[in-house]
């Protein structure tokens, strides 16, 4: 299995890019303190302690989903979603294609042990474009724990 590149926080958004584009994914370690990771788990802990699991293949039997993080989490609002390298490298990935662009969904995702795999998929497929085309969506995945396997690790 390929390893995903891994940069620090001071990595040139140039750099970031380079990686992104080769390998399609890059990984920031320790993008922000773990103080502000600690601080959006713990303000999004109850709606995930409230959600329902997901009902089907697709989104699981024992996973729960919280969407509309910025509400939901202040830190979240202010240091993740406006996360200065991330969105450098969104002004390179998306800006020579439109005139702006805006953060679309947030969600939080919370996989319980014994969940069995998602199907691999894009999340652009609602869109109307075809593939391989212009990009026209990236994600970040900010881990508020460890990615392990035991834990239900995302596969890319």
């Amino acid at each position: 299995m390929a390893e995903i590149f891994s940069i620090d926080r001071n990595t040139p958004a140039d750099d970031a890019m380079a990686i992104l584009n080769r390998d399609g994914a890059v990984v920031y370690r320790n993008l922000v303190d773990s103080d502000v990771i600690d601080q959006v788990a713990t303000e999004l802990d109850p709606y995930l302690k409230r959600a329902f699991d997901g009902e089907g293949d697709f989104w699981g039997y024992n996973t729960k989903r919280v969407a509309s993080l910025v509400a939901k989490s202040p830190t979240y609002g202010t240091h993740l979603a406006t996360c200065p390298q991330i969105l450098a490298v969104m002004d390179q990935l998306l800006l020579p294609r439109c005139e702006q662009y805006h953060l679309h969904v947030t969600q939080a995702v919370r996989i319980a042990p014994g969940e069995g795999r998602q199907i691999i998929h894009r999340d652009d497929g609602l869109l109307p474009f075809k593939h391989p085309g212009p990009q026209a969506l990236c994600n970040t995945m900010w881990s508020l724990t460890n990615f392990t396997v035991e834990n239900g690790a995302t596969n890319v």
